[in-house]
C-alpha cells in the first residue's frame, strides 16, 4: 500500500513537471520579443532575397543582416533606397550603408531620415560629402537629431565658431561624440588655456585634430608638461600643435622614431628644434623616415644637422616629389641647362607651380619629354614596384629612374637655344 501511494505520487509530479515545461514552452513562442533567429534563408526567405537582389548583398552578408532586420513586403525598404538616391547617393554606397546597418530599412524616411538631412545641409554639409561621410559610418541616421546630432553641433559650434569649421571636426571625428568626450574636450581645452595658448590656436587644433582633445585628461595634461619642459613656446601656433600630435602617438612609438633620427646622426638639441619647426616630423612612419633620412643623406649628400634645420623635405612625397623633381634638376645640371650653382634644397620646396614654371616648362623646347616624366609617367611602373618592395635599398630604387629620365633623353649634349 505504501509503494503504490509513493507511485502515485511520483506520477503526479511528473505530469506537474510536463505541464510547467510545456506552459514555458508555449509561451516562449508566444512572446513576440523572444522570437528564435534563423541563421538560413528558411528563417526570412523574403528579407534574405531581397537583400540579395534589391540591395546587391552576398547570400552570407543578407544572411547575417537578416538577424537585425526583417519584413514581409518592400514598401517600406523601397522607399528608403528611393529617398537615399534622390539624394545623390549611388546604388554601390547605398549597398554597403545597408550591409552595414540593415536595420535603416525599416526606417520611415519621411519622419526619421528626412529631418536629419536637412540640418545636415543646413549647416554646411555638401552632398557628396555626405555621402561619403554616412557611407563611412552610417550611425549618424541612427541617433536622435534633437537629443544627439544638433546638442553636439551646438557644442562644437561653441568652440569653433562657424558652420563649416564644426563640418571640418565632423568629417575627422564623426558623431560618436557623446558627454563623456565633451568633458574630456573641455578639461583638455581648460588646460591650453591655462597654458596661455592663444584661442586662434586651440580653434586650430579642434579642427585640424579633434582626436587629441577627446584623450584621457591626465594623460593630455602629461604631454602638455613635457611639451613645455622641451622649451616650446605656448604663444606660438607650434606648441598646441605638438601637444596634440604628441598624444595621437603612443609613447613608444614616439622613442622609436626619436631612436631613428639619433642612429642617422642627429644629435638631441638638434632633434629638438626639427620638432619645433616643423612638429608634423612626429607623425612620419617610421619606414618613411628611415627611406626619407636614406635619401637626403646618401642620394643628396646632405648633413643630419642641416636635414635638422630644414624638416619640411622629410614630409614632402618621395615618390612624387623628391626623387622625380631631384633627378630632373640633376639630368637638367648635366646638360648644362642650369646653373651648377643651383639651390637644390630651394627648388625641392617650391610650390609644384612654380618647380613647373622653372624647370620644365621652361625647357620643354630642348626636352619636350619633361612635362611627361613630372607628371609620372615614366615612373609609375618603378613606382609601383617600389611601393610593393619597401625595404629596397634607395640606390636600388633610384638607379632605375635615374635611367628612365636619362633615357626620355638625347644621349647627346643639349644646347640652350639663345
Amino acid at each position: 500500500m505504501f509503494l503504490l501511494l509513493c507511485a502515485r505520487k511520483r506520477l503526479h509530479q511528473v505530469r506537474t513537471a510536463g505541464d510547467l515545461t510545456n506552459h514555458l514552452h508555449l509561451g516562449f513562442l508566444q512572446n513576440p520579443f523572444l522570437k528564435p533567429v534563423s541563421t538560413s534563408t528558411d528563417g526570412y526567405p523574403f528579407t534574405v532575397s531581397y537583400l540579395i537582389n534589391s540591395c546587391g548583398l552576398s547570400k552570407e552578408a543578407a544572411v547575417s543582416a537578416s538577424k537585425f532586420v526583417q519584413f514581409e513586403t518592400s514598401d517600406k525598404p523601397d522607399s528608403v533606397r528611393s529617398f537615399l538616391r534622390s539624394y545623390g547617393f549611388t546604388d554601390t554606397q547605398i549597398s554597403r550603408i545597408i550591409r552595414n546597418r540593415p536595420m535603416l530599412l525599416i526606417l520611415d524616411p519621411e519622419k526619421i531620415l528626412k529631418p536629419k538631412f536637412a540640418f545636415l545641409y543646413s549647416i554646411g554639409f555638401s552632398p557628396p560629402d555626405l555621402a561619403k561621410i554616412i557611407c563611412f559610418d552610417s550611425s549618424i541616421l541612427t541617433f536622435s537629431l534633437k537629443n544627439h546630432i544638433m546638442p553636439c553641433y551646438e557644442y562644437l559650434k561653441g568652440i569653433v565658431r562657424t558652420n563649416n569649421n564644426v563640418v571640418t571636426v565632423l568629417k575627422r571625428l564623426g558623431w560618436a561624440f557623446g558627454s563623456s568626450h565633451r568633458k574630456r574636450m573641455d578639461h583638455n581645452i581648460a588646460t591650453l588655456r591655462d597654458h596661455g595658448v592663444p584661442e586662434r590656436f586651440i580653434i586650430s587644433v579642434v579642427r585640424t585634430q579633434p582626436q587629441s582633445l577627446i584623450r584621457p585628461p591626465d594623460l593630455f595634461t602629461k604631454n602638455v608638461k613635457e611639451i613645455k619642459d622641451l622649451g616650446f613656446d605656448p604663444s606660438k601656433s607650434t606648441f598646441a600643435r605638438a601637444v596634440s600630435l604628441i598624444t595621437l602617438n603612443r609613447k613608444s612609438t614616439m622613442e622609436r622614431k626619436l631612436d631613428i633620427f639619433k642612429k642617422c646622426g642627429c644629435l638631441e638639441n638638434e632633434i629638438t628644434s626639427m620638432i619645433k619647426k616643423h612638429p608634423y616630423c612626429l607623425v612620419l612612419s617610421e619606414e618613411k623616415i628611415i627611406r626619407g633620412m636614406d635619401f637626403l643623406m646618401n642620394k643628396m649628400g646632405l648633413e643630419p644637422s642641416f636635414i635638422a634645420k630644414t624638416p619640411i623635405l622629410l614630409c614632402f612625397s618621395l615618390e612624387k616629389r623628391m626623387i622625380p623633381w631631384y633627378s630632373i634638376i640633376q639630368v637638367l645640371l648635366s646638360k648644362g641647362l642650369i646653373n651648377k650653382d643651383i639651390n637644390v634644397v630651394q627648388a625641392l620646396k617650391l610650390s609644384t607651380k612654380g618647380f613647373m614654371e622653372k624647370f620644365v616648362i621652361r625647357y620643354q623646347k630642348e626636352i619636350p619629354q619633361l612635362q611627361k616624366i613630372i607628371e609620372g609617367h615614366q615612373f609609375k611602373t618603378v613606382i609601383l614596384h617600389m611601393s610593393s618592395h619597401p625595404a629596397l635599398p634607395m640606390d636600388l630604387v633610384f638607379k632605375p629612374i635615374w635611367f628612365l629620365v636619362e633615357e626620355a633623353f638625347s644621349s647627346k649634349t643639349i644646347e640652350r637655344s639663345t
